[in-house]
């Protein structure tokens, strides 16, 4: 599943880089144009991407709150995100404890454009992507990515898995990342 929406951040990035060093009319010479998107290193080590907040164990009519979260990254200035989750035993919902159709944004970015954020209940599919806008720097250090809550609707083994996810710097490149805890299950009772 991996790549498969990777032109949704990666050419958001590069869109508005292209804003902000202009477009249309003769070419700049002090102006350079941002190459095409190319994998870089999200620090020494790299990022590392997990989902925080998925208990073992759950009552039935529970509500906990699950975090993707980015350790270790530099420069991030978008992010594309594509979860699932078993709508048969988990239900998105909102600060209200009403069913959801998106989620919140998480801490590190500082999120000026949303290009897609939607929750699909039927498919339990969950698909995010946010950017930054200039002027603001590209994102260093640690923090949530995205938010979400959810309500056990269901007994059995619930599951959130995060399937897909890109990362963009300021300069319109993938930032390259390592998988931390990908897939979380709870014991719903």
């Amino acid at each position: 599943m991996r790549g498969r929406g990777r032109l949704w951040i990666l050419g958001l990035c590069s869109v508005v880089l292209l804003g902000v060093v202009g477009c249309g009319g003769a070419p700049d010479p002090a102006v350079t144009t941002p190459s095409p998107p190319t994998p870089s290193s999200g620090g020494d080590e790299g990022a590392v991407i997990s989902l925080v907040g998925v208990p073992s164990e759950a009552e039935l009519g529970e509500i906990f709150e699950v975090e993707v979260v980015a350790t270790g990254v530099e420069d991030l200035y978008g992010a594309e995100l594509h979860l699932r989750y078993d709508p048969l035993t988990l239900e998105v919902i909102d600060a209200r404890d009403e069913a959801a159709e998106k989620v919140r944004d998480g801490s590190l970015l500082t999120v000026r454009f949303t290009a897609q954020n939607q929750v699909d209940p039927t498919t339990g599919r969950i698909d995010y992507a946010v950017a930054q806008m200039p002027p603001t720097q590209g994102a260093s250090g640690d923090g949530s990515l995205a938010r979400i809550r959810f309500r056990t609707i269901g007994v059995g083994r619930g599951s959130v898995e995060l399937d897909e996810v890109l990362l963009a710097s300021s300069r319109g490149e993938a930032i390259v990342w390592n998988e931390g805890v990908m897939v979380a299950e709870v014991a719903i009772r």
